[in-house]
């Protein structure tokens, strides 16, 4: 099951007339500075486990974006809302009914072809989740004085992320200083009802998703000694095992197959794939680009990459991952030999350490990353001489946020965030592999730089390191743990 979209919840948005008790969810608020993200209700995860600790009076969300059809529902029943739901119906192209507040606006269109065409009006600072499967079809702000600029793009790309929540917040959509945004106007159609396929259960057993920046023999041992600890914990669990690999563009073929074939005399041609990704974001980006394609997308750019060199007219092929089984261990060529091998040692160091990790995903449905020993660091904790938490970073979280939610707020509170220092971890594929990520990759690694610099801070790729895993907490309700930790976790 992916992450629900509508755990992508907003707070702090001053919008009374929305918020109605009875639909608010307890917590006790932070006493730490907060950032603005969606925060949703959070299960018997690591984010409940830090409210229960915080201590302090129990209060109540301000609130949450109510569906369409609940909109629709107080509207008939008089209740002042600052949301307003108009509809009509559409029988080829032409307007047969047009209904204002007779009956619940309706969810599909009919047998007869006729369609559902929904105008909503959001009064600014007001939020409505449009129902899933709408094709918006207009989208504009409204100025008090009649004047309307265009915002259909962002309300288009914000439903296609797979969270159709909607805020009318000026700061969301930045027009102009001389523009008295009033409200909000979404114009949506909904036809047959889709047809939505449920997801395929992943088989038991572990995918590895190695990124290879550096050919040194040194590193490849490192990692290769880490996944035949897997192998061997996959075999006598009777389990599935996989490997991954990705190859930034400057790595020639040569040395590709070289270290291809290693891994499937290893560990048998079928279980290893690889793939050339281009040099952006470090250990980031070629990691996007294999969970893209581990989820069925076969991305052009990569595609071209990947055609063989001695076959100059050999189209490219549409890419495919290894079978993807339903946990993953993400490792990477890290050029500080210390830290990479201290954290491999900590994850797939040796077999009865594999299968302890392994062991608490199965028992633990609410378990979704596991780092190295005192590598999962909160807000606003450090890690060694490192300052993980700087401004730089943090803004670096909300343009990020901004390319991935457009028109969703950014706004957590801060005990939430973390980062798995060093990007070394088990991860349950639902944590790290959804629609909000995968819809937006392509802008994500367009937004990185070419190219590797130590010590840089603020950039895409240092943004995701911390989002991926405050998201798998805040909207995936999923608990992230170091690995000495886990004994409390199970």
């Amino acid at each position: 099951m992916l992450c629900d979209s509508r755990r992508l919840l907003t707070v702090g948005i001053p919008a009374a007339a929305i918020l109605a008790a009875s639909s608010l969810c307890a917590w006790e608020w932070p006493r730490l500075p907060r950032l603005r993200l969606p925060l949703p209700r959070l299960g018997a995860g690591a984010g409940a486990a830090a409210a229960a600790a915080g201590g302090g009076s129990e209060e109540k969300w301000p609130g949450r974006p109510f569906g369409v059809e609940e909109v629709h529902a107080r509207q008939r029943d008089g209740s002042g809302l600052n949301v307003r739901v108009k509809q009509e119906i559409i029988v080829n192209n032409r307007v047969k009914q047009h209904d204002v507040a007779a009956g619940r606006p309706a969810s599909r269109g009919g047998s007869d072809g006729a369609a559902f065409r929904v105008a909503v009006v959001l009064e600014e600072n007001s939020s409505v989740v449009l129902p899933s499967g709408a094709e918006v079809v207009d989208a504009t702000l409204c100025d008090e004085s009649g004047l309307k600029i265009s915002v259909k793009q962002e309300v288009q790309y914000q439903c296609a992320s797979g969270n159709t929540s909607v805020y009318a917040l000026r700061e969301l959509y930045a027009p102009p200083k001389w523009f008295r945004m009033s409200s909000l106007e979404i114009t949506y159609k909904l036809a047959s009802a889709p047809t939505t396929e449920p997801s395929r259960q992943r088989p038991p057993g572990v995918t590895v998703l190695a990124q290879i920046g550096n050919t040194s023999m040194d590193r490849w041992a490192d990692l290769m000694h880490c996944m035949s600890q897997v192998s061997l914990a996959m075999r006598a669990e009777g389990h599935g095992f996989s490997v991954f690999l990705t190859f930034q563009e400057n790595i020639s073929s040569k040395e590709m197959r070289g270290f291809e074939l290693d891994a499937r005399r290893a560990f048998g041609s079928g279980a290893v794939r690889s793939i050339r990704v281009q040099n952006r974001g470090a250990d980031i980006g070629p990691y996007l680009r294999q969970l893209q394609v581990l989820s069925g997308q076969s991305p052009r750019a990569v595609e071209i990459l990947n055609v063989p060199e001695d076959s100059p007219f050999v189209r490219s092929q549409r890419l495919r991952g290894p079978e993807a089984f339903d946990t993953f261990l993400k490792v990477h060529s890290k050029s500080d030999r210390s830290h990479r091998r201290r954290w491999l040692r900590d994850l797939c160091g040796d077999v009865e350490k594999v299968r302890h990790v392994y062991s608490q995903f199965k028992r633990s449905k609410s378990l979704g990353m596991v780092g190295a020993s005192a590598q999962v660091v909160q807000y606003p904790q450090v890690t060694g001489r490192y300052q993980v938490w700087g401004h730089t970073d943090i803004d670096a979280m909300k343009r990020t946020w901004k390319m991935m939610q457009p028109c969703v707020p950014f706004d957590i509170p801060m005990r939430v965030a973390r980062i798995i220092a060093g990007s070394f971890y088990w991860a349950r594929p639902d944590a790290v592999m959804y629609q909000i990520i995968l819809h937006s990759t392509e802008k994500l690694i367009e937004s990185m730089p070419s190219g590797y610099k130590t010590r840089s801070t603020g950039q895409t790729s240092h943004a995701l390191e911390r989002l991926m895993p405050t998201m798998a907490v805040a909207v995936c309700g999923l608990d992230v743990v170091s690995v000495d930790e886990l004994g409390s976790s199970g």
